[in-house]
């Protein structure tokens, strides 16, 4: 006959061992995501003028008006003062079209209108670039995140 109590029950140790391993697990999975630490990041994307991904102007008439929407997201675990730039260029001119500045709240966005018109027939791209403010060093810092949009204009 066998006794629970002398610790040689299989169905016991199994039951024993299964739970050391969950309890295990656990306690490693919550060390995993409070203790180890996050990378902070911000991100930014181009919206059309639906405010969505995808369908952006990219064949326009000269003097057509068009809009997109940047979109920026903090996620950096504290408030962050961005500035984005939008520069229209091609191969011989290179416009500033916008400057912005605005804060954004940690796990914020900011979705800002773009709207423009090309007069020049040819090709163009759309450069938008975000920069943050460091206060160290008292200036803005490119942030080397920049997305681009190819505008045919004829």
């Amino acid at each position: 006959m066998v006794s629970l109590k002398s610790g040689k029950d299989p169905i016991s140790n199994g039951i024993l061992v299964g739970i050391v391993i969950i309890l295990l697990l656990f306690g490693f999975g919550i060390y995993t995501l409070n203790i180890q630490p996050k990378e902070n990041f911000s991100e930014m994307v181009i919206l059309n003028s639906n405010g969505i991904i995808g369908n952006y102007p990219s064949h326009l008439v000269p003097g057509e008006n068009a809009l997109i929407y940047v979109l920026v997201q903090n996620h950096e675990g504290m408030p962050m003062l961005y500035q984005i730039k939008v520069i229209l260029n091609n191969n011989n001119t290179n416009i500033t079209l916008y400057t912005s500045y605005n804060i954004v709240n940690n796990n914020g966005e900011w979705k800002l209108p773009i709207a423009f018109a090309i007069n020049s027939t040819g090709t163009f791209k759309l450069e938008v670039m975000l920069y943050y403010y460091n206060l160290t060093l008292q200036r803005f810092i490119y942030t080397n995140i920049f997305n681009q949009l190819v505008v045919s204009v004829s």
